[in-house]
């Protein structure tokens, strides 16, 4: 997986394992504001059950069995997520969905996040540099 600064302003671009073509992404502050509310309404909300998934994860690899997930576990806010991150590559990176992995999905997904993060009173064009 390749993640590289774009010469755009205001684009993260990346590249899938095995693929020589390059999509790209609007950095979270400028996708529209609909795709926005919604990803970040669906993030907050599934939020406690990745924890979940996490916890059992670290549990079960400590203990050498398998991940067993509390009773409380809702899929359909992990499904509401993954729904919304899909309409995301779908109307900006037409065609990465479907030729990536969960895996690698997931972590575009958080290196986006991850450089989209703008701290109050920072524009983007600071941020990047």
């Amino acid at each position: 997986m390749v993640f590289k600064p774009s010469f755009k302003q205001n684009v993260f671009e990346f590249q899938l394992s095995g693929s020589k073509k390059k999509f790209s992404i609007p950095l979270r502050q400028y996708i529209s504001a609909d795709l926005a509310e919604r990803l970040e309404e669906a993030a907050t909300t599934a939020q406690p059950m990745i924890k979940k998934i996490q916890e059992a994860k670290e549990l079960a690899s400590a203990s050498g069995e398998e991940p067993v997930l509390p009773d409380d576990f809702d899929p359909d806010m992990l499904a509401s997520l993954s729904r919304i991150q899909r309409e995301l590559f779908e109307k900006y990176a037409p065609g990465c969905y479907a030729a990536g992995t969960k895996g690698e999905i997931q972590e575009v997904m958080q290196e986006w996040g991850r450089v989209s993060n703008i701290e109050l009173g920072e524009s983007s064009a600071s941020s990047s540099s």
